[in-house]
């Protein structure tokens, strides 16, 4: 985590949404994969079911199920390179 660059995806319109909170995870990517990291969640950044440990970050694989409070994300990489 860190810093003030980023993007904001707004859940607020989403069912569950209301669980999710303001500041709830960051998420990053650079070359080695894409990185996850709860920020003080109110009600939890999970993996496949494991709740994350308050400023661990974790790598995400295409197939997990991340869920922030109770909004379910399926994860999936897509490889763009021709």
């Amino acid at each position: 985590g860190g810093g003030d660059d980023g993007f904001k995806l707004d859940f607020a319109g989403l069912r569950g949404g209301a669980t999710v909170s303001k500041r709830h995870a960051w998420l990053r990517h650079d070359s080695t994969g894409v990185f996850i990291e709860d920020v003080g969640s109110g009600n939890g950044t999970f993996i496949n079911g494991e709740r994350l440990p308050q400023g661990i970050e974790r790598g995400l694989h295409s197939g997990d199920q991340l869920r922030l409070g109770a909004v379910l994300l399926n994860f999936t990489i897509y490889n763009n390179k021709k």
